[in-house]
């Protein structure tokens, strides 16, 4: 399993020896542009992102930023998510909170969603059990130290790696181009959207 994650990390190092750093400068661009707080901007991002796609996960943080309105579509949970951050300022996911941490620049911070399960081979149910959580913690700081990156560019470079393997692309977190769509939308995506309830 060691050579088959070594392969993945050389395999998606490029794009992610910088995924969090460049997702973190274009998220303070367009919080700061806009009058929002980095922080609560991340934090919509990171409750948003469960079971959707990277550019769908931005517009809906992007909508709920800006108008305070989510997609109709969205995932009931992911309601229940945002309002309880709106009104608390609390993460309640594992996921989720490491998210945000990573792109705010924690270096620390480990991420795990579906791919790291597959990476790992662990199902994503258990993935957050403590003996698998502390087992995938100690294999990623030893390749990180091998490999001579941090924490979070050691996950997101076995993530895009994981991506690149299965025949998907690789990319940035496109935060300023998903910004850019949305003022060319007039800031309001053309989709139905939902007032929050708070």
């Amino acid at each position: 399993m060691q050579i088959a994650l070594d392969n993945l990390i050389e395999s998606g190092r490029t794009i992610g020896k910088i995924w969090y750093s460049q997702a973190e400068g274009e998220l303070y661009q367009v919080a700061y542009e806009n009058g929002w707080n980095p922080e609560d901007f991340a934090g919509i991002i990171a409750v948003t992102s469960p079971k959707v796609s990277v550019r769908r996960n931005i517009r809906q943080a992007l909508e709920i930023m800006g108008n305070s309105r989510y997609f109709d579509s969205v995932l009931s949970n992911v309601v229940s998510s945002v309002e309880h951050y709106v009104v608390t300022g609390v993460i309640r996911g594992r996921k989720t909170s490491a998210f945000r941490d990573a792109l705010l620049g924690d270096q620390t911070a480990l991420v795990l969603d579906s791919h790291m399960s597959n990476v790992f081979r662990i199902p994503q149910a258990t993935i957050f059990r403590k003996d698998n959580y502390s087992k995938i913690l100690r294999v990623i700081v030893r390749l990180s130290r091998r490999h001579k990156l941090t924490i979070s560019q050691t996950q997101a470079s076995l993530w895009c790696g994981q991506l690149q393997a299965t025949g998907k692309t690789a990319q940035l977190f496109p935060i300023l181009q998903e910004f850019e769509n949305w003022r060319a939308c007039n800031f309001r995506f053309p989709e139905g959207t939902i007032q929050l309830k708070i």
